[in-house]
C-alpha cells in the first residue's frame, strides 16, 4: 500500500532484511501467496453464517483506508507531542515530517481487505505498526491495533502494554 510520491528504501525494514524468500514465494509475490492460504477457511464461513460473534486477526494492516486512519492518529499524537516539546531543538527537523523510511510500503495488502469484506467480521485485530489505537474506517468493522514491537521497545517502556483481548464484548446480530 504504498503512498504517492513518497520514497523509500525497503532495506531500512526488518520485515525485508531478515525474510529469506524462496522460488515459492517470492518477495513480490508474499502477500499473494499468504492471502491465499485463507481461502479454504473462506468457504467454510460462507457455509457457516449463523455465527455473527467473528474476529478476524492479521500482523498487516489491511486496506488503504486503514493506513489513512493510521497516518492521521499518528499526525494527531506527533503534533500534540510537538505541542509539549516548546522550544526543544529538534523540533523543527521532527515537525518537518521528513523520514527515510516510507511504512506505507510494507504496512499491508489490500487482499485483506477484500476477504474482510466478505467475513465481514466485528473486530479486526492486527500489528505490524507498533503503535496502540483502535480505529474506525466507516466499513462496520472495529480495527484493533494490538502490537508487541519489539523487545526492546517494551522493555524501555517506549510501547505500550497491547490491549486485553479477552474483555473484548461482542454484539449479537
Amino acid at each position: 500500500m504504498p503512498a504517492p510520491n513518497v520514497k523509500s528504501d525497503l532495506q531500512l525494514w526488518t520485515d525485508h532484511y531478515c525474510c529469506q524468500w524462496t522460488n515459492e514465494v517470492p518477495q513480490c509475490e508474499a502477500a499473494k501467496y499468504f492471502v491465499k492460504l485463507n481461502e479454504q477457511h473462506l468457504s467454510s464461513l460462507n457455509k457457516n453464517k449463523s455465527n455473527s460473534k467473528i474476529i478476524t486477526f492479521s500482523h498487516f494492516l489491511t486496506s488503504k483506508k486503514l493506513m489513512q486512519a493510521y497516518r492521521n492518529e499518528m499526525s494527531r499524537r506527533r503534533q500534540k507531542w510537538l505541542e509539549s516539546q516548546n522550544g526543544t531543538p529538534h523540533n523543527e527537523e521532527i515537525a518537518s515530517g521528513t523520514l527515510t523510511a516510507n511504512f506505507s510500503l510494507v504496512a499491508g495488502t489490500e487482499l485483506l481487505d477484500e476477504q474482510l469484506k466478505l467475513i465481514k467480521p466485528q473486530i479486526h485485530i492486527f500489528g505490524h505498526s507498533h503503535r496502540k489505537m483502535v480505529l474506525d474506517i466507516g466499513d462496520g468493522i472495529k480495527y484493533i491495533n494490538n502490537p508487541l514491537g519489539y523487545t526492546r521497545e517494551r522493555e524501555n517502556g517506549l510501547i505500550e502494554s497491547p490491549h486485553e483481548l479477552y474483555e473484548i464484548n461482542l454484539i449479537e446480530n
